[in-house]
C-alpha cells in the first residue's frame, strides 16, 4: 500500500531559450527537462504505528512530544481535550534490537477520553479517524495515565478504548504511567499490585511502563523502551473491521486513481498522502478524485468530438474529390 506522490520541478526559461541557439544546448535542455519532469519526491512509509490513547489530562500528548522530540501534539490541562483532531508525527527509532537497527515509526495522538463536553458516542466518533492514518493496523497501543488510583473513570476509558480497537489489540497494548518521579522503575510493581487494576491486567498484554516526562533522559529512555516493545509486536499489527474497512476504502481510492491518466493522478495521490498524515479527509480525497475523473471525461468527450469533426471533414473532402472527379470526366 505504500505510494509516492510527485512534484514537478520548474525548468528555467534560460535553458528553453537556448533551443534555438545550438544543437548542444538543445540536447542539454532535453536531458534537464526530462530529469525535472520525472523527479519524484519519495516519502518513506513508516515501518510501524504507535497509537497513544488515554483520558484528557493524562499526559498523553506530552508523552507523544517526549517520544518524537517535537512539540507536534497540543498539550493542555483540565477536563476538555485539547486534542480534538487526530494528529500524527513520524520519528526514526534507532535500536540494536530492531531489524536493520532502526524503525521509522508513526506516532498517532488520539483525542482524550472523558472530555466533559463530549458524549460517549461523540468520543467514539472523534476517536475513530485515526484508522484512516493506520489502515494496516496498529503495532503498539500505549494507554497513558497519570500516577494515582486506577479509578472508575480510568476503567471506563480503558473499556472505551478496546470497544473501538477490539479484543485482538489487547496483546499489543501497554499501560504507560506518567509522573513517576526520579525513580520510575520502582513504581511499576507498586502499580501492578493495585487491587482495582487486577481485573484489567488482561487488557495490557505488554504490561506496564512508568516514566517521568520532565526527566533529562526521558526521550532516549522512552524511545528505547518503545523500540523494545515494537520488537515484540513486529509483524503482527492489530485491528478490527474498522481498520479493514479503512484499508479497503484506500485500496478502492488507489484503484480509481490508477485508472486516470498519469498527469491527473498527482492531485488525488497527494491528497491521499495527506490523509495518511491526518491533514486531509476521505471527503477531500473523494472530491479530488472526482474532479480529476470529470476532467478526464471532458478530455475524452473533447477528443471524441474532435475525431467526429475530423471524420466529417475527411468525408466532406472525399465527397468534393468525387464531385470534382466526375466533373473532370464529363
Amino acid at each position: 500500500l505504500q505510494f509516492f506522490w510527485f512534484r514537478q520541478a520548474r525548468t528555467s526559461r534560460v535553458f528553453s531559450s537556448c533551443l534555438a541557439l545550438h544543437p548542444f544546448f538543445s540536447a542539454v535542455v532535453v536531458v534537464l527537462t526530462a530529469f525535472s519532469m520525472a523527479s519524484v519526491v519519495v516519502e518513506r512509509v513508516p515501518d510501524a504505528t504507535v497509537l497513544l490513547v488515554g483520558r484528557t489530562g493524562s499526559g498523553k500528548s506530552t508523552t507523544g512530544n517526549t517520544l518524537t522530540g517535537k512539540s507536534t501534539f497540543a498539550v493542555g490541562g483540565g477536563f476538555s481535550s485539547v486534542t480534538r483532531d487526530v494528529a500524527s508525527e513520524v520519528v526514526e527509532l534507532a535500536n540494536a534490537a530492531l531489524r536493520g537497527g532502526s524503525k521509522l515509526v508513526k506516532v498517532i495522538d488520539s483525542i482524550g477520553h472523558g472530555d466533559s463536553k463530549l458524549s460517549h458516542s461523540e468520543q467514539l466518533t472523534f476517536f475513530q479517524p485515526f484508522q484512516d492514518q493506520a489502515p494496516n493496523g496498529i503495532d503498539l497501543i500505549v494507554y497513558v495515565m497519570r500516577l494515582g488510583r486506577f479509578d472508575q473513570a480510568v476503567q471506563e476509558s480503558v473499556k472505551l478504548t478496546f470497544e473501538l480497537l477490539g479484543d485482538a489489540c489487547k496483546s499489543n497494548a501497554i499501560i504507560l504511567v506518567t509522573g513517576c518521579g526520579a525513580n520510575p522503575d520502582s513504581k511499576v510493581e507498586e502499580f501492578l499490585s493495585l487491587p482495582e487494576f487486577q481485573p484489567f491486567k488482561h487488557y495490557f498484554g505488554l504490561g506496564v511502563l512508568c516514566i517521568e516526562n520532565q526527566a533529562a533522559d526521558a526521550m532516549p529512555k522512552l524511545r528505547s523502551q518503545i523500540a523494545g516493545l515494537l520488537k515484540r509486536t513486529e509483524g503482527r499489527p492489530c485491528g478490527n473491521r474498522h481498520f479493514q474497512e479503512a484499508k479497503q476504502w484506500r485500496q478502492q481510492a488507489m484503484a480509481r486513481i490508477a485508472r486516470l491518466p498519469g498527469d491527473l493522478q498527482r492531485p488525488p495521490t497527494s491528497e491521499l498522502a495527506l490523509l495518511l498524515r491526518g491533514q486531509a479527509s476521505r471527503d477531500s480525497v473523494n472530491s479530488s478524485i472526482q474532479e480529476q475523473e470529470r476532467l478526464d471525461q471532458r478530455r475524452k468527450e473533447e477528443e471524441r468530438q474532435r475525431q467526429e469533426a475530423q471524420k466529417r471533414a475527411d468525408e466532406e473532402a472525399r465527397r468534393r474529390q468525387e464531385v470534382q472527379k466526375r466533373a473532370d470526366e464529363e
